[in-house]
């Protein structure tokens, strides 16, 4: 089972741009091969809430898109806004998808005809906690998923968000940080 964690020879290289420096593998996407760094944040530059790894030599270590540099962009097609900058930043969120619990750095866009950041959260698909100042989002499938399983099923929120921590962190669960969520 062991032998599957270590990467094919052929898959040492970049799957997109064959470079040797890929040491990336996503644990979401299905496709087979690691990513260089900047061919690994531009592919997941609408998937924020993705698992990814780092490659040592020896073994596979947990990383986050965050901590590579990805900042989620809203508006302009996934591009950053020229004023991206205008209100401090990028800001940092907590993200909960049907995969787990995500920390994300989201840029929001401050054009003068933008929307506020609520209607950007919307707009792809992520519903606010808050509708002034959100710092936390659901992926709207998560929430449908969690209306599905409390029918059914008749899973409490609590349990719900238990397992979600679960999901991210097996290990740790509560080094996450779900006072936010």
């Amino acid at each position: 089972m062991y032998e599957q964690e270590v990467p094919l020879e052929e898959l040492q290289c970049c799957i997109r741009c064959d470079s040797t420096a890929a040491c990336f593998d996503c644990m979401d996407c299905d496709l087979p091969g690691l990513y260089c760094r900047e061919c690994l944040l531009h592919s997941h530059r609408f998937l924020p809430c993705h698992h990814v790894r780092k490659w040592t030599g020896e073994m596979f270590t947990s990383t986050t898109l965050v901590a590579l540099g990805l900042v989620f962009t809203m508006g302009h097609n996934g591009d950053p806004c020229p004023h991206i900058y205008s209100d401090g930043g990028p800001q940092e969120m907590i993200f909960v998808d049907t995969n787990g619990i995500h920390e994300v750095k989201v840029g929001w866009c401050w054009c003068a005809k933008a929307r506020s950041p609520t209607l950007q959260l919307f707009a792809s698909h992520y519903f606010p906690a808050s509708m002034l100042r959100p710092r936390n989002a659901f992926k709207f499938r998560v929430l449908k998923y969690f209306q599905m399983l409390n029918n059914v099923a008749r899973t409490t929120p609590w349990d719900f968000v238990d397992t979600m921590t679960r999901l991210t962190n097996i290990i740790n669960p509560r080094s996450l940080p779900v006072s936010r969520v």
